[in-house]
This record gives structure tokens, sequence and C-alpha cells, in this order.
């Protein structure tokens, strides 16, 4: 059944997840220009192995809030079923 303290709770974590992933993006600009001259290749493969990352969580928190607004208007399971097989396509696919 569908259970409401869970779905808050996700949504919770959702919003902290785009908190983070938005103060990561904003303190990674600020950094990446006062060291620009001084990075090697390795901070340089860092940096763009960090930005896959954030753009991993960030695709996922949108396939996840698809999925809850998917979830909030099913009115039956096979409606139900639809939203998780849509969300599943959507993250092997994205």
């Amino acid at each position: 059944m569908f259970n409401l303290k869970n779905t808050r709770k996700a949504v919770a974590l959702i919003a902290v997840a785009a908190a983070l992933a938005g103060a990561a993006v904003g303190a990674n600009a600020q950094t990446s220009d006062a060291a620009a001259p001084a990075q090697s290749a390795t901070s340089n493969h860092f940096a763009a192995h960090k930005q896959n990352a954030l753009a991993r969580i960030a695709k996922r928190i949108e396939v996840l809030q698809s999925l809850q607004t998917c979830v909030q208007a099913a009115n039956d399971h096979a409606a139900l079923k639809a939203c998780h097989l849509q969300a599943r396509s959507a993250m092997k696919n994205g």
C-alpha cells in the first residue's frame, strides 16, 4: 500500500540531495575560477568525474520526482506498475 510517511521521507531526501547538488555545483564554480591556473591533469579529471556524478544524481532526482507525480496520480495497480516501468526505463536510458 501507499505509505504517506515513507513518501514524505523520500521527498525530504530528494530535497536534501537537490540542495547538496546545487551547493556543490556553486562551490565548484567558485573554487575552479581561483585555482584554474594551478590545476593539473589529475584535478581536471577529478572535476570532470565530480560533474558527471552530480549530473547522474540530478537525473535520478528528476526521475524520482516524475515517479512520485505518476504514483500520486495512479488510480489502480496497472497505473502504478506503468509508473515503475516508466521510471526504470528512464533510469536505464538516461
